[in-house]
């Protein structure tokens, strides 16, 4: 294990905390693929129970993923389509409170690194990478359950509790941030790999007796 050396990904991170423009409405999205392990119908369907508890929160969703939304679903969501010009990706980042994973597994996902570096609220199910970034309560708010209603349930319930609780709302959207600041910014990833290619070229270019 000594000879195995993480190198996070980066992405760029706002020195200053982006200052949020709350609306009357909770802005949640959801960035990625239309791969079966998303499951973005899942939270399309907390879209669906939020609008029945007319809960004020509006479901935004970046990604190739009208198709694979079931059509009784689709009303309540606000298809982005694919967004390729990274100018209108930060927009979106900027103008949302929360981002929501419903994925059944991952590595650690890029789109939290971007949502976080925007303060952006990741709330996830605890799979893959993600319990090693996120703290519940802390930096953003992790789902336990693996039943798929359980986890429906459990969005529900987590938005609901923002909606009613802006101090936690702005409390997680800094910490968020200064976490993507301490851990995800270019500089450190730079000088972590220069470092690991600099010792590894001292190693095999040391001589030997």
């Amino acid at each position: 294990m000594e000879n195995i050396f993480l190198i996070e990904n980066h992405v760029e991170v706002p020195e200053v905390y982006p200052a949020r423009k709350r609306s009357m409405y909770l802005e949640v999205l959801f960035v990625g693929r239309a791969g079966e392990e998303k499951r973005p119908g899942l939270i399309a369907e907390a879209a669906r129970l939020c609008a029945k508890e007319k809960v004020p929160i509006r479901f935004r969703f970046v990604g190739d993923l009208q198709g694979v939304i079931p059509p009784s679903l689709r009303k309540y969501c606000d298809f982005k389509g694919v967004v390729s010009d990274a100018n209108i990706l930060a927009s979106l980042y900027q103008a949302a409170d929360v981002l929501v994973l419903a994925s059944s597994r991952e590595g650690f996902p890029m789109v939290i690194m971007e949502a976080m570096a925007h303060g952006v609220v990741p709330v996830s199910t605890a799979v893959g990478g993600i319990p090693f970034h996120i703290t519940d309560g802390k930096n953003g708010l992790l789902i336990q359950a693996t039943d798929e209603k359980d986890i429906v349930t459990a969005i529900v319930q987590l938005l609901k509790r923002l909606t009613g609780n802006l101090l936690e709302l702005e409390t997680l959207s800094r910490n968020a941030h200064d976490y993507a600041k301490a851990h995800f910014n270019s500089n450190d990833f730079f000088v972590r790999y220069r470092s690991l290619l600099l010792s590894t070229s001292d190693e095999t270019t040391a001589p030997t007796s």
